[in-house]
């Protein structure tokens, strides 16, 4: 894939243990020079889960282009190396 979209599902996906399993897989489904797209709300505790997804998915090798808040959301964009 070009492009990954993970927007509002970190929140989820980490409570039921499934962080890595779910950075592992997008590693593989994420094309070299693709990017994969971040984003969670921050009502909830999420801004300890997006900077845990960041730090994975830069030890398999992506690179963080773009990090940033809104008022109500944390985002991403990292690029597959």
């Amino acid at each position: 894939m070009d492009v990954i979209f993970a927007v509002n599902v970190f929140e989820e996906i980490d409570k039921e243990g499934l962080t890595e399993d779910t950075i592992n897989e997008l590693g593989r489904l994420c094309r070299a020079n693709g990017n994969v797209f971040i984003e969670d709300h921050k009502f909830g505790g999420t801004k300890p889960i997006i900077e845990k997804v960041v730090r994975l998915l830069k030890e398999k090798g992506f690179l963080l282009e773009l990090q940033g808040e809104t008022w109500v959301s944390i985002y991403a964009r990292l690029r597959k190396q």
